[in-house]
């Protein structure tokens, strides 16, 4: 199938923020208590052990952000360092500073517009993306791929969206009643998220059409080989991309590592 060029609805500059803020609050509220980010989080702990990479890293589309509360903590565990997250994304969503507080040391947030090339090209040490990889086209990620190398940052980019219709039919066909029974649980809480999902189911709507558009600009494995292979990179670059498996088995996550060095084991 080929890969769907368009820009998700949310990814629009005219789209509503109080929309686009629910939606990344639902993805986020999915990703740290579905553990589908699980095997990815070893992929960054074996970098984030090497003590001459910064304890902090940079989450370049953190979106709402909240599954890094559990994140850090997980990442503490696998390190035994005193990990830190740092939120940047281009649309930063408007509770940041609420979860900055609530993390506790934990989570730092720069709440204005950021380009993940250009927080790359700011910040040291390792940037990662969760749900982010089908957002950018592939000139993008050799370019953001390119300043991290030249930079010597280390990037660990994963993504549990699969370009297939057979393989996602089922996962999406799930989301849209698990985004309507949680719709109370997302913190923050908000009275507007029940009226645009249980009133006007505005917010199921827009996950089953964005849904659907994030799976069909998914990227094959194969693809993103090509790309990265495609690079001149500076000599001693360690880099590779494979799929981990979640949800025993029955699902995979995409992950793109690129660093100066391979991690610790």
């Amino acid at each position: 199938m080929k890969r769907f060029r368009g820009k998700e609805l949310h990814e629009r500059p005219w789209f509503p923020r109080l929309w686009r803020d629910e939606l990344t609050e639902f993805l986020s509220f999915f990703a740290r208590h579905s553990g589908v980010y699980r095997p990815a989080l070893d992929k960054i702990a074996a970098f984030l052990r090497d003590p001459e990479i910064p304890a902090v890293y940079t989450d370049l589309c953190a979106g709402a952000g909240g599954y890094e509360l559990g994140f850090v903590r997980k990442l503490r565990k696998l390190t035994g360092r005193g990990v830190q997250a740092r939120l940047t994304d281009l649309y930063p969503n408007a509770h940041w500073e609420k979860l900055a507080a609530l993390g506790q040391g934990g989570i730092t947030a720069v709440c204005t517009s950021l380009p993940a090339s250009q927080a790359v090209a700011d910040y040291e040490g390792c940037s990662v993306m969760f749900s982010g990889l089908h957002h950018f086209d592939p000139e993008e990620l050799r370019n953001i791929i390119t300043i991290a190398a030249k930079r010597r940052r280390t990037l660990v980019f994963c993504d549990y969206s699969r370009r297939s219709v057979a393989e996602e039919f089922l996962p999406m066909l799930f989301a849209v009643p698990f985004m309507i029974v949680t719709a109370p649980l997302v913190w923050p809480f908000s009275w507007k998220r029940l009226l645009f999902t249980w009133v006007l189911p505005v917010l199921p709507l827009l996950l089953w059409i964005d849904g659907w558009l994030s799976r069909l600009r998914a990227y094959h494995p194969d693809e993103l080989r090509k790309i990265v292979a495609e690079l001149e990179l500076p000599s001693g670059t360690h880099w590779e991309v494979v799929r981990l498996p979640v949800f025993f088995h029955i699902g995979e996550v995409t992950c793109l590592t690129v660093s100066p060095k391979m991690p610790e084991k």
